[in-house]
């Protein structure tokens, strides 16, 4: 069961070694994000992956945010570096996440707002000229598809 606490979480890779993004990453990123809300039983508001770093916005299940957190970071990286490894030509360009990790509570009334902030990520780091284009984001999936119905 979910707690009611959202979370504004940033994963930032070792070294802002902007691998986020490499062909075939973003997918298995998901996937990976997918697994651990299933996981831990969190939900997730919003999500921008960005070249060096993840933006989510995160209700942590009954284990904290540590463990989503924990849980994701070790998959993401198995599987990532399977593709990193045969994209890079020298491996030592790939290290993953960094361990620690920042996050901010979020008000109820300041949910939308956050969500909002998440998917205009990439369109504030100028990687587009417009939300709708950048396709790793929730925005591209549908937020409604992420969020769970809100409780009466």
């Amino acid at each position: 069961m979910a707690s009611d606490t959202w979370l504004y979480c940033i994963l930032q890779t070792k070294g802002g070694i902007p691998w986020c993004t490499l062909q075939g990453i973003p997918p298995l990123l998901i996937d990976n994000l997918w697994m651990a809300r299933y996981m831990t039983d969190a939900h997730i508001g919003a999500f921008c992956i960005l070249p060096d770093r993840m933006e989510l916005l995160i209700e942590p299940g009954k284990d904290g945010v540590k463990r989503f957190v924990d849980m994701f970071q070790v998959a993401s990286v198995r599987d990532a570096q399977v593709v990193a490894g045969l994209l890079m030509t020298d491996k030592r360009l790939f290290r993953g996440w960094q361990k620690e990790y920042e996050v901010q509570g979020v008000t109820l009334d300041n949910k939308k707002h956050i969500a909002s902030r998440i998917e205009n990520a990439a369109l504030r780091f100028g990687l587009v000229r417009k939300t709708e284009e950048w396709q790793w984001s929730s925005r591209w999936y549908g937020r409604s598809t992420l969020i769970r119905t809100e409780k009466a």
